[in-house]
């Protein structure tokens, strides 16, 4: 992934500033829906080698002016997974088992207490009354 680069700068150019690493699959800048440049580039190499060299010899060299910011978002060595693989394993002792961390060891999926008219009232008051 490319970003930071300048609104000129075309697919063309990004074909012709990175093969010189080696293969390409893609290289394409993306574009919004009325044509203008986002600034950003999918760079995808035949492989991770070609790739990490020109992250070494890019990354925060200027393009047309702005420095490119260059970042290695996946390679075939660890594709990303489809949703199946990246889901949690079941809690053993249920949903909601054991204390949520950093909340105070409250559970989060337990109903909350409903809390009356004069309580909130007198939550108000009190708090007024410190102010």
């Amino acid at each position: 992934m490319v970003s930071n680069l300048d609104y000129g700068v075309t697919d063309k150019d990004i074909r012709e500033l990175f093969t010189e690493f080696g293969g390409l699959k893609k290289a394409a800048v993306h574009y919004d829906k009325s044509g203008r440049s986002q600034g950003t580039a999918d760079v995808v190499f035949t492989n991770r080698a070609a790739a990490l060299k020109a992250i070494s010899q890019y990354n925060g060299v200027p393009l047309d002016g702005r420095p490119m910011k260059i970042e290695l978002v996946a390679s075939p060595s660890s594709p990303i997974k489809n949703v199946a693989q990246r889901v949690g394993k079941r809690n053993p002792g249920g949903a909601g088992a054991g204390p949520a961390k950093g909340r105070g060891g409250k559970n989060p999926r337990q109903p909350k207490k409903e809390v009356t008219q004069e309580e909130l009232d007198a939550d108000l008051d009190a708090f007024v009354s410190k102010t």
